[in-house]
């Protein structure tokens, strides 16, 4: 009877520890269910923005090999994504005299800053650009993403008020410089008055004096 009584506890142990496995799986499974599902809105959500965002983003990996590029490169650089898989980011910019690695490095040490740079379309036409670089690690692999942007528009607009200034400050120089002119020449039409007051003034005591001695005719 003793041993039917250990053995039923034993059962009922055995049965209860089952449950509890089984109850702790079901949680595991809810969560990886949960995760699966933020990761897959997450990628939905990444692919969306990275399919309508006009700046381009890319990704490359420390040699500056390109691993991912958004459809916004189409418009801005003329390639279609598939042609910069593979091919080194440097290629989209102006390396002027210094070599890619050097340029590379140049732009890996800019991390987190805006910095303006001459970019490089499929054509050779350049066009001014702000890049903006981060990076994260991706399974032990370092990644840099790339953000681009186009500001053509924001340097013309900046180049005509430049002018605007300009051609104000022209204006304003040479208004000055008519005053000054205006003002010289009244200073020496007062010195000419002046002179002629004088002139007049002493005619009329010469004048004056003659008169008084002169005998008188009466």
């Amino acid at each position: 009877e003793q041993f039917v009584r250990l053995h039923q506890n034993h059962e009922e142990t055995l049965v209860e520890n089952e449950k509890k496995q089984k109850a702790e799986m079901n949680e595991v499974h809810n969560r990886l269910d949960r995760v699966k599902i933020n990761l897959q809105r997450s990628e939905a959500l990444t692919k969306v923005i990275g399919e309508t965002i006009l700046d381009t983003i890319i990704t490359f990996d420390e040699e500056g090999y390109i691993l991912s590029v958004n459809p916004a490169v189409e418009n801005m650089f003329g390639y279609y994504p598939d042609e910069l898989i593979g091919k080194n980011t440097m290629m989209l910019f102006q390396a002027e005299d210094e070599s890619i690695k050097t340029k590379l490095s140049s732009i890996k040490g800019s991390m987190g800053k805006v910095i303006e740079i001459d970019a490089l379309r499929k054509d050779n036409r350049s066009f001014p650009a702000d890049i903006q670089i981060g990076k994260t690690i991706v399974e032990n692999q370092l990644i840099f993403v790339c953000t681009i942007r186009d500001v053509t528009e924001r340097k013309q607009m900046e180049k005509l008020k430049e002018q605007k200034f300009n051609y104000m400050e022209h204006i304003v120089e040479k208004r000055t410089m008519e005053l000054v002119i205006a003002n010289k020449e009244l200073e020496k039409e007062i010195k000419e008055r002046k002179k002629i007051a004088d002139d007049l003034y002493l005619s009329q005591d010469r004048f004056q004096k003659i008169f008084e001695s002169s005998p008188c005719l009466m």
